[in-house]
């Protein structure tokens, strides 16, 4: 080997190291620094797999009788399209809030919306066409309902429908075999309809973790100490509506878990990212979206 490789290579494993330990300085950093954020979102993680694996909660809200049902259905909902769309603008006028020029309110609010509408609809998507698609796991409330005799078609028969098909199908055996749902609940009946597609993994309980892990984040970014304890609103919210989905049939334990899983994951990631960029920067510091931002 000539002697000018051997001189290099030193060099690179040296730069390699320092580069390798720059990063896990970095990531500990991130982790002392936001510690609060980070450990309620592993708490409410915690809480949530206490409440679906040890306790009788699956179909515990889809009754008449169920006294619950309705807070479940409600909670399951915010999790959803409307739900989300509610907290991403509340997040934005928060992030808006924090300035004092109209044209940077505007800037700051357009720029955390549409960042948080791409990382939700991003996922959500890959979530709906390419994983559920490849697992194919029916829904719970799918085979409740074929062993009560309303879908008449078989689970492998009703997925071979298109989903206006299914919704369509389900529709029709409702009409037609009234006794045998006549205890279910309207509107848990009519959700079941709609969420007429594959199970795995919960797009609502991931939803709710990405956003509410990351919620979270920025109002220990941004709050002083003795205010850091509102982190614990979008973590609870989150632990409820992955629990719902169990609620009301609509998802297993393992769906609610690994969509838990998979939000919180990438919620953590993302923080750590924006973090690490100056993207968002700590209390202390320039109001809300960083000077990156500013006009």
């Amino acid at each position: 080997m000539p002697a000018s490789t051997r001189k290099v290579e030193p060099g690179i494993i040296y730069l390699y190291k320092v580069n390798i330990h720059w990063k896990r300085s970095a990531l500990q950093t991130f982790i002392h620094q936001h510690k609060f954020a980070i450990t309620g979102s592993l708490a409410s993680l915690l809480l949530l797999l206490l409440i679906i694996w040890l306790t009788p909660i699956a179909f515990s809200g889809y009754l008449e009788q169920d006294s619950w049902a309705g807070f479940w259905y409600v909670l399951s909902h915010s999790g959803g399209i409307y739900g989300t769309t509610v907290l991403v603008l509340f997040i934005g006028a928060i992030m808006a809030y924090s300035y004092t020029l109209l044209r940077q309110r505007l800037l700051s609010f357009l720029v955390t919306v549409v960042f948080f509408y791409a990382v939700l609809s991003g996922f959500a998507m890959f979530n709906e066409y390419a994983l559920k698609q490849w697992i194919k796991a029916p829904r719970p409330s799918l085979s409740f309902l074929t062993q009560k005799g309303v879908n008449q078609a078989g689970v492998e028969g009703f997925y071979r429908k298109s989903k206006e098909e299914r919704q369509q199908y389900l529709s029709e055996m409702v009409r037609q075999y009234p006794e045998k749902i006549r205890q279910i609940k309207p509107y848990i009946l009519s959700h079941w309809i709609e969420e007429s597609g594959f199970s795995f993994p919960s797009g609502h309980t991931q939803n709710a973790f990405l956003l509410g892990i990351l919620f979270a984040l920025l109002l220990d970014f941004r709050m002083p100490g003795n205010a850091r304890f509102l982190v614990v609103i979008p973590l609870l919210w989150a632990c409820l509506v992955g629990t719902s989905r169990v609620a009301i049939g609509v998802h297993t334990k393992v769906d609610v878990t690994v969509g838990a899983l998979m939000g919180g994951l990438i919620a953590l990631t993302i923080g750590f990212l924006t973090w690490r960029m100056g993207i968002i920067k700590d209390r202390g510091n320039a109001p809300g979206i960083s000077g990156k931002l500013k006009l």
